[in-house]
């Protein structure tokens, strides 16, 4: 088979892949791609829909059939819709006080996770999938994040510390496709442009002592906010295959193009 018939194949493979099969054995978890303009709105009400690009994105519905919708109700801490070069849509996060959250928790406490996103680094500052404590509740809880600033770290945290690994300088911000996994008493694991990463790792994966949301584009709200563009974004709670993990992958950088 010649390579124009093999990359024909791939493509093939990664248009018939659905995510929402991840999710078909009630796995909770969200689903969130803003290059479909239904499931986006410019108010918290879903009532006014997304039509165009450079609009704000105050909604953006989760597809994943859990209704884990995320939102943001302050004006200018919405993202705005894009499309690049290559024709790809993302939403642009300014850095500086933009995110979507969930207003109702996406996770349970003591699930195993998986999380992986399309992304680019547009200037210095951070790109972070992170949850949330619940209201009420100070108990430190999960976090995805990784720095983009010379050398990327992709970073784990838990109520016991981060867990992080060290990617190849970047001289050059690309896109790029991330993914986390956490297995509850278990190991930790971290894949750039889908190349396993060397975990600091020095004990298992910790349970979280309580349930809680999900923030896109900021860590806890306080700090650390993305100063970049996201592509895609799929978190499901619960142990993912090896194949699963390459065909998520491959699903969402056919949003991103990064490689």
């Amino acid at each position: 088979m010649g390579r124009l018939g093999l990359l024909n194949r791939l493509a093939n493979a990664v248009a018939a892949y659905n995510p929402a099969t991840l999710f078909s054995g009630g796995q909770q978890g969200a689903w969130y791609d803003p290059s479909d303009f239904s499931t986006m709105f410019q108010d918290v009400a879903g009532t006014v829909p997304v039509t165009a690009t450079g609009q704000a994105v105050a909604r953006i519905n989760d597809k994943s059939g859990r209704g884990n919708h995320a939102t943001q109700a302050t004006a200018p801490a919405r993202p705005i819709l894009r499309i690049d070069a290559a024709g790809k849509y993302y939403l642009e996060f300014d850095g500086f006080d933009d995110f979507l959250q969930t207003t109702s928790d996406v996770i349970t406490a003591a699930t195993s996770m998986y999380a992986c996103f399309g992304a680019k680094w547009t200037g210095a500052g951070s790109i972070d999938i992170g949850t949330y404590a619940a209201i009420g509740s100070a108990t430190p809880l999960h976090s995805f994040s990784h720095f983009g600033s010379g050398v990327s770290y992709l970073i784990y945290s838990d109520a016991f510390g981060d867990k992080n690994a060290s990617v190849a300088q970047q001289t050059t911000i690309n896109k790029h496709v991330a993914t986390f996994g956490a297995v509850i008493g278990s190991t930790l694991s971290l894949r750039f442009n889908q190349a396993s990463i060397t975990v600091n790792q020095t004990t298992p994966v910790a349970a979280r002592t309580a349930s809680s949301g999900l923030r896109i584009g900021a860590r806890e709200g306080t700090g650390y906010f993305l100063n970049g563009a996201l592509y895609s974004v799929i978190f499901v709670g619960t142990v993912l295959s090896a194949a699963e993990i390459s065909s998520t992958e491959g699903y969402v950088n056919s949003k991103t193009g990064a490689f």
